[in-house]
């Protein structure tokens, strides 16, 4: 699959186990955060390549004013969660994933010091308590970040491809300001041109790098939706290309209610309808250009079950997140129940919990629509990307 999990590197794995090993460098322990709106920051040190991961935690306020808290937060794919990598924290060693390591070696400074919040680092998995009351608080470290870094990977095969799809990207985004600032365009419903099947854009070679971009298990990740929607800026981080997260929702819009109809070939064009909802939330004049009038209800955010039924189709390890991973968004009439995640619980407790809260909220049975007749054994496979 193009822009695939690249499989672990045995020969550096061994290499870190070995150094580990002869430094008899002691195992990082984390210290409990202080009582209140506190979580961790990971304060990089600069290096390039494989230079060894150096870093420090600490505590932070949940502040955005507190220039010293100033940090990016990490979006990537968890991915395997065999730890067989080596962070050195605080002049001690902290196990970590393949995935964790080069995603943070690829948002490494190379000459100063770079401070991220990167969830499976800055929180302590071991401790089911503090996890739930920072996961709780994800929708706000991410709201409170500088920026999300969307991490998809730097391995050199795809270079080209990301190389070709930011310049397209650009390229559509360019001609959709183009239109938009036209004197004589009417922000009316339905009004943006469409383009015609001999159009150049429509047929560009190029296309295969956005179905290579789109086809990153990244794209199918629960998490990462809240994690790019929440941020104030986000961007893509791919094989040495950067693209903002705003321009690819841009794009992926015209594509999908424009172009697409004229192209002559199929793929992987689209992302979630909850990926697009940051769009819409942000740009919605010009998201009812594409709709005709009568399509008015699809225009602006979705409801809570809406929400959660589109995700679905996304991948999440622990059942419990099929609710946990989606309650900081925005959704329509603010019906989407705050629950305490609670990782102790079991997760069809968490589905009646859910369940009985929204009804006390909204009173809406349209609830019993949304109600599977089957069990969905799937969701507790431990296989699948978090």
């Amino acid at each position: 699959m193009g822009g695939g999990t690249p499989k672990p590197d045995l020969s550096d794995a061994e290499t870190n186990r070995k150094a580990s090993k002869e430094n008899e460098s002691p195992e990082y322990k984390y210290e409990p955060l202080p009582e209140g709106d506190y979580f961790r920051l990971l304060k990089l040190e600069p290096g390039t390549g494989e230079d060894p991961l150096v870093a420090s935690l600490r505590p932070a306020q949940l502040r955005r004013e507190a220039h010293e808290d100033r940090f990016e937060a990490i979006s990537y794919v968890w991915g395997s969660n065999i730890k067989d990598q080596v962070i050195t924290v605080d002049g001690k060693s902290l196990p970590i994933t393949s995935n964790l390591r080069n995603s943070l070696r690829q948002v490494r400074s190379p000459d100063e010091p770079r401070q991220v919040w990167a969830d499976s680092v800055c929180i302590n998995q071991q401790n089911n308590q503090e996890k739930g009351q920072q996961v709780a608080a994800m929708g706000r470290i991410y709201q409170t970040s500088e920026c999300t870094l969307i991490c998809l990977g730097s391995e050199p095969g795809f270079r080209q491809h990301a190389s070709d799809v930011a310049a397209l990207i650009r390229e559509v985004e360019q001609r959709i300001d183009d239109v938009l600032e036209d004197p004589g365009f009417s922000r009316t419903w339905d009004g943006f041109p469409r383009p015609s099947a001999d159009d150049a854009i429509v047929n560009d070679r190029r296309w295969q790098s956005w179905r290579e971009l789109v086809d990153n298990p990244w794209f199918l990740r629960g998490w990462v939706v809240q994690e790019a929607a929440l941020g104030p800026d986000a961007k893509i981080l791919w094989a040495g290309a950067e693209i903002r997260w705003m321009s690819l929702l841009r794009v992926s819009q015209w594509l999908a209610y424009r172009a697409s109809p004229q192209m002559r070939s199929s793929g992987p064009f689209w992302l979630s309808p909850l990926h697009v909802q940051k769009f819409k939330l942000e740009r919605p004049d010009e998201d009812k250009t594409y709709w005709p009038e009568d399509a008015e209800s699809r225009v602006g955010t979705l409801l809570a079950l809406e929400l959660l039924d589109y995700a679905r189709e996304l991948k999440l390890s622990d059942p419990r997140d099929r609710i946990y991973a989606f309650m900081a968004l925005p959704t329509k009439g603010d019906t989407m129940p705050a629950l305490q995640p609670d990782y102790e619980a079991h997760y069809l407790d968490v589905y009646q919990n859910f369940a009985t809260t929204y009804l006390k909220l909204t009173s809406d049975l349209d609830l019993l629509l949304y109600v599977d007749g089957y069990e969905d054994t799937s969701l507790s496979n431990s296989q699948l990307a978090s």
